[in-house]
């Protein structure tokens, strides 16, 4: 929601890939503008329109039509088969990239998910805190949590030269 993983993304995908964000609580939505503008990251686009399954006048993936979709993101707190079933379309056409953010351990059920259409899954566990977003403070404030994610590429793409551990 703040966009702890939202950064690490963008600035793995780099200048050559886009960031497809939707936040519908509008709280969050504001925080993660903030740190977007504050991290310089341009490459993102945050949806006007919640794409979010549960959001009042949410609208599944497929509904937007994209020609392209190189990233989707998906938070901790949505309901990641729903939003998957609601993006099939578009990840089969589009086979984006996939980063999802997992709350309790849930990294197994994500990945059991994302297979069924054709994805090979790795765990990310980015820490919560960074100096450099922390008003320069130089003690970790969160107690050295971390936030984890699965991410999944289309399993016909050679595997991302991350070192990530790839789920099975």
């Amino acid at each position: 929601g703040v966009g702890a993983h939202a950064l690490a993304r963008a600035r793995l995908v780099g200048p050559a890939g886009h960031l497809l964000l939707d936040e519908p609580r509008p709280v969050h939505r504001r925080i993660l503008r903030h740190n977007l503008d504050a991290n310089a990251l341009r490459g993102v686009t945050l949806l006007r329109r919640p794409a979010a399954a549960g959001a009042p006048d949410a609208e599944p993936v497929d509904g937007l039509a994209l020609a392209r979709l190189d990233c989707l993101k998906i938070g901790a707190d949505m309901p990641v088969d729903t939003v998957l079933q609601g993006a099939a379309a578009t990840l089969w056409r589009c086979r984006p990239s996939v980063f999802c953010a997992v709350a309790g351990g849930g990294a197994g059920e994500v990945a059991d998910c994302l297979r069924e259409f054709g994805y090979r899954c790795w765990l990310v566990e980015t820490p919560w805190f960074d100096p450099g977003n922390f008003n320069r403070r130089d003690a970790d404030v969160t107690g050295g949590r971390t936030a984890q994610a699965v991410l999944a590429g289309p399993e016909e793409r050679d595997a991302p030269a991350t070192g990530l551990a790839e789920l099975r």
